[in-house]
């Protein structure tokens, strides 16, 4: 069998002992990180980004639940912008939609994913069509280096972000 140069360096990363408390350590410097869930497939993290007050006085925030798997790869279970205000439920607030603090939060997630050479999958499929249709939802992702794959035609669709060193 032979093998593609990306498949052999995607090989050779996966055997490589793969620091998840450090890519914890370095989210918890930007974000509220906390674990909701370890086992053998990877662990669960809740992460939050809460922004000051906007000028109409709501408060805001970015959750994102996020798989790490321990083959050092990263999904993207939900992202969104909500009301920050200390309910514990996460509350739509559309004041808190069009301050860029999705795009801020997710680059900052990002960077520190390249740092740790971590590739990322999600599925982008939007909970509100009339504000924010799915083709926006690709678009905005795919700005960030994501790429489709998977079956066109449904309601979602599946994307991927290659690790830093595949890129190349």
């Amino acid at each position: 069998m032979k093998l593609t140069r990306r498949q052999l360096r995607r090989l050779i990363n996966e055997s490589i002992a793969y620091d998840v408390q450090g890519f914890v350590n370095a989210l918890s410097s930007l974000f509220e990180v906390s674990i909701f869930k370890k086992d053998n497939r990877g662990t669960a993290l809740e992460i939050t980004k809460r922004y000051p007050p906007i000028s109409t006085g709501a408060k805001c925030k970015v959750y994102m639940f996020v798989i790490v798997r321990s083959g050092g790869s990263v999904n993207i279970a939900e992202i969104g912008t909500f009301s920050g205000e200390a309910s514990g439920k996460n509350q739509i607030n559309y004041d808190c939609y069009g301050n860029d603090f999705a795009k801020q939060s997710l680059s900052e997630f990002l960077s520190i994913v390249d740092q740790f050479d971590i590739e990322v999958d999600l599925t982008a499929a939007s909970d509100d069509e009339e504000r924010f249709p799915n083709s926006k939802l690709v678009d905005f992702y795919s700005r960030y280096g994501f790429g489709r794959y998977g079956a066109k035609g449904t309601g979602y669709v599946e994307m991927f972000r290659d690790r830093i060193s595949d890129r190349v």
